[in-house]
């Protein structure tokens, strides 16, 4: 499949497309409560229908939650098919018995279309599109007005590892040296692996420094490793996603960008136990200097 983006981008009005349409929904930016009773977090929420006219009236459709860092489907709820859809046969038939309307690789194709559209926009919208069989077309993109600010409002913080370095809180001079120096560090040391767009690597709240786990996410999503391993290892107490215990292939234009600081780290990796070596020798000169004080 691929995406026509470029008149949409533009004017985002109805095209003729939605004539010949075989699939159509909708697609939100941002958490909300579902149908089925319950919320959640901040993420993409797919509705589909293979009846797109009646997506807001009587059908029943597919809800699919879409992990906005990983790309991982964290929910999948097949539409009822029963009391709530009222559909003709011949409507019915292209469900196959049940099957979604939307697999996996279309489901990947409009999340990263969804997520196109809100970084050109700055905040989540209301999509609404459609599928002719051949490519997916957007009818109309607004803003969802009861969703908060995209921003920081979307990341997700914890104190973990951080707790037991710091575990009291220390002055506000000190706090903003060291939020400032380990911000530092951490982009130089991880170089474009931090996406600025993503927030800081730490902040401060209440005096307490706090460790990014969006940003967190985001690296382990680009290293194609599973953030679950990254958060036990940090210590992270609250409980862990299903979508963080997946581990997902990078898009080719995401990782080659980043490579010169893979090598880098790759290197830096091996050469760890000789710098450590070093470290030590230093450390142990520095004692014995302080020890010979009389």
């Amino acid at each position: 499949m691929t995406i026509n983006v470029s008149d949409a981008f533009k004017t985002l009005e109805q095209i003729s497309a939605v004539d010949a349409a075989e699939a159509g929904g909708k697609a939100f930016n941002c958490g909300r409560l579902t149908q089925a009773g319950f919320a959640v977090p901040p993420g993409l929420v797919v509705l589909a229908s293979a009846t797109p006219d009646d997506i807001d009236r009587t059908v029943d459709p597919d809800e699919i939650h879409v992990d906005k860092i990983s790309g991982a489907i964290v929910l999948s709820r097949p539409g009822t098919g029963e009391e709530e859809v009222r559909l003709p046969a011949s409507d019915l038939a292209g469900r196959a018995g049940g099957r979604p309307v939307l697999d996996e690789m279309a489901i990947a194709e409009l999340s990263q279309l969804a997520l196109r559209i809100e970084r050109f926009f700055g905040a989540p919208q209301d999509i609404e599109w459609c599928h002719d069989g051949r490519q997916f077309w957007v009818l109309q993109s607004r803003p969802v007005t009861a969703a908060p600010a995209s921003g920081a409002n979307d990341i997700e913080w914890t104190r973990a590892n951080l707790i037991e370095v710091f575990p009291d809180q220390t002055s506000p001079q000190a706090l903003a040296v060291y939020e400032d120096m380990l911000n530092r560090a951490e982009v130089r040391f991880m170089g474009r692996l931090i996406d600025p767009a993503l927030g800081p690597m730490l902040k401060s709240f209440h005096g307490r420094l706090y460790f990014n786990l969006l940003q967190l996410r985001n690296i382990c999503r680009l290293g194609g490793a599973a953030p679950a391993g990254a958060l036990r290892s940090f210590g992270h107490s609250d409980a862990i996603r299903p979508a963080d215990e997946v581990a997902t292939r990078p898009a080719l234009r995401d990782v080659l960008p980043r490579l010169p600081d893979f090598i880098r780290l790759a290197r830096n990796d091996r050469r760890l136990p000789r710098l450590m070596r070093r470290q030590e020798r230093a450390l142990e000169a520095i004692i014995r200097r302080f020890a010979s004080v009389r």
